[in-house]
């Protein structure tokens, strides 16, 4: 209900729904006290990483395709997704619109929560295949092509880029 108030007064469309790769309806988990920021589709990002217990309600999912599909978008300019731990499913459900060079650029989370959902940077670099892989550091972009893979994998704390090559 704060997001939905927030969101009208800045003129944003704010969707009771989760992103993943297959539509449908989860679980979403949160801490079980008063919530938090970091509410996610994995119970283990609540109890293991965030060591709260969880309280768990259903939401109903749908993938980035669908999603543009249903708001007639043609094009995605940014896809930001911070889904603790649910980034790659979300990257798999923009399959479609991938494919047909329709999203630009991507910003993601890539951290411990990674470790939960068992995905690499590599899954990402895999699905992404059409694209330059950059760290965002706060002084600009690191390829992470340039990088060893030891120096690619870290679980830490770190937003990724991901830019479309020109055709």
């Amino acid at each position: 209900q704060q997001l939905l108030r927030a969101t009208r007064r800045a003129r944003v469309m704010a969707l009771e729904l989760a992103l993943s790769d297959t539509p449908g309806t989860a679980p979403l988990f949160d801490r079980a006290a008063g919530g938090s920021t970091h509410a996610s589709l994995h119970r283990a990002v609540i109890e293991a990483v965030h060591h709260a217990p969880a309280l768990t309600s259903a939401v109903r999912v749908t993938t980035v395709d669908q999603l543009a599909h249903d708001l007639h978008l043609k094009r995605i300019n940014l896809l930001k997704i911070d889904a603790e731990g649910s980034e790659l499913r979300i990257v798999q459900g923009a399959g479609r619109l991938l494919a047909a060079g329709a999203i630009d650029a991507l910003q993601f989370e890539f951290n411990e929560m990674n470790t939960v959902s068992r995905a690499f940077l590599r899954d990402f670099s895999d699905l992404l295949a059409g694209y330059d892989l950059y760290r965002l550091l706060p002084d600009g972009l690191v390829a992470l092509a340039d990088q060893p893979i030891f120096l690619r994998e870290i679980f830490a704390y770190q937003n990724i880029v991901a830019l479309r090559r020109a055709p």
